[in-house]
């Protein structure tokens, strides 16, 4: 586990960013698979993978940036658009999409919960890549579990380690987190 996937000149292509893509990619070929037994083409599951992420990023950002709302506009104003820099609410980001599956089935004039209830089959699958990018990534961590058979201890580019350090639960010379539970898995 560690945060980045790879390094190429000054592109850091993120674990976390790499799981949501194959989040929304699986989405994808799970609408046209489903969608070829009601006569939708591929433009059609693209249409909606498309806008699907679009609202999904969209919502669960605008999401994180409330919660952290002194934080963004107090201090960092300029960061709020920073997606690349982690910050991003799983409901925010299905609130999003849920309001982009409403506006695309008005636009369509199909039936929004029709459409709804076809969109939410590729939510388990957006769900575990999400979950695996958490932790590859080392964010949303449980609590220190020191002795636990199932604990895992991060490396100190994780989001854990600095939650850690910031909370003197260890020194900053420290190079891995104290063990946690794995709860992004479970």
């Amino acid at each position: 586990m560690h945060p980045v996937c790879f390094e190429i000149g000054g592109l850091t292509l993120r674990w976390y960013g790499v799981m949501m893509a194959m989040a929304f990619l699986a989405g994808v070929l799970n609408w046209w698979q489903l969608g070829k037994k009601e006569g939708r083409d591929f433009t059609f599951a693209s249409d909606l993978g498309f806008w699907a992420m679009l609202a999904g990023i969209v919502g669960a950002r605008v999401t994180y940036v409330i919660s952290e709302w002194n934080e963004y506009f107090r201090f960092h104003p300029e960061a709020i658009l920073r997606v690349d820099q982690g910050g991003l609410i799983f409901y925010g980001g299905f609130i999003g999409t849920v309001i982009a599956v409403i506006i695309l089935a008005r636009r369509r004039k199909e039936n929004p919960l029709a459409l709804g209830d076809f969109t939410v089959t590729s939510l388990p699958l957006g769900h575990l890549f999400g979950r695996i990018g958490c932790f590859l990534y080392g964010c949303c961590s449980g609590k220190p579990w020191p002795g636990g058979s199932l604990a895992i201890a991060f490396p100190r580019e994780s989001p854990i380690w600095n939650v850690q350090v910031e909370n003197k639960l260890i020194s900053p010379e420290t190079v891995r987190s104290l063990p946690v539970h794995p709860v992004q898995l479970y």
